[in-house]
């Protein structure tokens, strides 16, 4: 049987946590790199989400909260410089192109929406996501998730120049949880999440309750500290709820 958590605050990830960002993400790669050969038939396709991530990780190393702090351009404008592209309009093109198929292959996980209004009005509700501000509120947007959440507890990364797994980020979501109901203590706080070293670990390593979302049974080591719970969908988040 589960242990069980009395949470005050129960906050989640996002991407991959709330909704199949990986499956936009293929989807969109997987039509602007047609479009790429067509101008560039050497192009390594291989590389295209390797070197994306490079500029995501080199940025982050640069100015904390990392591609945060630089544009969508200039991300794609980076990204593609590895591969010697530097026509600019063909880029940002390109970039646009891709937004408008990830958005339009964006959607929360079947039991998203079901458990999301069964726990608002019962805990402080909240979301620690990381990315650019107009990105993460765009996916929010088009996911119509944003109701579900006080104003205060919807914390983008981009928007507080903080990043997961950094412990001052969930320091600042304790504070707002307890700006729109009674103040919490860490031991009070739940994060829900499927990365186990930027949701779990650090969570655990804030005080904080975790549950590591392990949609796909990955057969990874599992979260060092623990989480509390491994569950496989949103649902199971009740058999660890009073």
């Amino acid at each position: 049987m589960p242990n069980r958590i009395q949470p005050k605050a129960i906050f989640f990830d996002l991407d991959g946590t709330l909704c199949d960002h990986l499956t936009s993400v293929q989807r969109a790669g997987a039509a602007v790199i047609p479009i790429i050969h067509a101008r560039y038939p050497d192009f390594d396709a291989s590389r295209f989400e390797s070197d994306r991530s490079r500029v995501f990780e080199e940025a982050r190393a640069q100015i904390g909260a990392g591609v945060m702090g630089i544009g969508r351009d200039e991300f794609w404008r980076r990204a593609f410089a590895y591969q010697g592209i530097h026509d600019m309009d063909f880029i940002i093109e390109l970039a646009d192109a891709y937004g408008r198929v990830r958005f339009a292959n964006l959607f929360l996980y079947p039991e998203s929406r079901a458990v999301l209004q069964r726990l608002q009005g019962r805990y402080t509700l909240g979301m620690i996501t990381n990315g650019p501000g107009p990105l993460q509120r765009g996916e929010i947007a088009v996911l119509d998730i944003a109701h579900y959440f006080p104003l205060q507890t919807i914390i983008v990364a981009g928007e507080v120049d903080l990043m997961k797994p950094d412990l001052a980020i969930f320091a600042l979501a304790m504070q707002r949880a307890g700006t729109v109901g009674s103040p919490c203590a860490p031991g009070e706080m739940l994060f829900v999440g499927d990365n186990q070293s930027h949701d779990v670990e650090a969570a655990r390593a804030a005080g904080w309750h975790a549950i590591w979302v392990n949609r796909f049974h990955a057969d990874a080591d599992p979260p060092n500290p623990p989480a509390e719970g491994e569950i496989h969908n949103l649902e199971q988040l009740f058999d660890y709820l009073d």
